[in-house]
């Protein structure tokens, strides 16, 4: 990488918050935001987690739910980790098969779907959830707030659709999760429906928010600032 120095670049602005463009160079300022855009903390978690409190066959009301988890493999060829809750009761013939993909927020993962399960389950609507690429424990190394992942999104639902027969699908986003499906709506209108949670519009101004909660980057320096960005992804994630 050619930012060897990076995360602990970004741990020195964090504790020297208070540090002004005229203490730290451009180029400082522009690693730390780097990181913080395509580099966030990666949300990990262990096994037993991911077990929770479903296991591969329970009752969510008069619902039997049976619990899948598979891989699948994105356009990019990075591993895609997901996970399927449906009821046990096949459809009847002439019935729609509905399933509701959750698509999670930025440094987060597919166990914030969870608690979904309580919800669509007794509709007998299956849920999944997965990690985004450079997200939880499938492969990839950055994230690209929605650009990239309406790509991992489109897989997922591609396998739901060819795969797994479902002939319903609707996507519930939240945060950079909401960005994702809205993007990914625009090129498939067979969708169901679509829930945005909290959405970023605006790119730039979502950059100048992960700035402004981190760091202290003076207005006038965030177009050189944001410039060496734009640069610096280009040239590491593509």
């Amino acid at each position: 990488s050619p930012f060897p120095l990076l995360r602990g670049q970004l741990c020195l602005l964090s504790r020297f918050g208070q540090m002004t463009m005229e203490a730290l160079p451009v180029s400082t300022y522009i690693l730390a935001v780097w990181n913080l855009i395509i580099r966030p903390p990666r949300r990990r978690y262990s096994r037993l987690e991911l077990c929770g409190q479903f296991g591969n066959r329970f009752r969510v009301g008069n619902v039997i739910v049976n619990r899948i988890n598979y891989e699948i493999t994105n356009q990019r060829g990075h591993t895609i980790v997901c996970t399927l809750f449906e009821p046990e009761k096949r459809p009847q013939q002439g019935e729609e098969k509905a399933c509701v993909v959750i698509c999670h927020g930025n440094a987060c993962c597919r166990l914030d779907a969870f608690h979904q399960v309580h919800c669509f389950l007794p509709l007998n609507i299956a849920v999944c959830c997965f990690d985004f690429s450079g997200s939880g424990m499938s492969g990839g190394e950055y994230v690209s707030l929605g650009f990239f992942e309406r790509d991992d999104l489109a897989s997922v639902i591609q396998n739901l659709r060819e795969r797994r027969a479902y002939t319903r699908v609707g996507v519930w986003g939240r945060s950079m999760g909401a960005t994702t499906a809205v993007l990914h709506s625009a090129r498939d209108p067979s969708l169901a429906g679509v829930v945005a949670d909290s959405p970023f519009s605006d790119l730039w101004n979502l950059m100048k928010e992960i700035v402004n909660s981190k760091l202290r980057v003076p207005d006038i320096m965030c177009r050189p600032v944001f410039e060496g960005i734009r640069l610096a992804i280009q040239q590491q994630a593509g």
